[in-house]
């Protein structure tokens, strides 16, 4: 995926029981190990 650009929305809400940031540290850890770099957009 070189140069493939992922945009997350880790909303909030009261209502979700799934929150995205409880497991965000999973999710970068996982795709770093694979070799993904992230960047922030402005330094593309």
């Amino acid at each position: 995926m070189n140069g493939f650009i992922l945009l997350m929305h880790i909303g909030t809400a009261p209502s979700r029981t799934d929150k995205l940031y409880e497991h965000l540290d999973e999710f970068l850890t996982e795709f770093r190990q694979k070799g993904y770099q992230f960047v922030r957009v402005d330094e593309l």
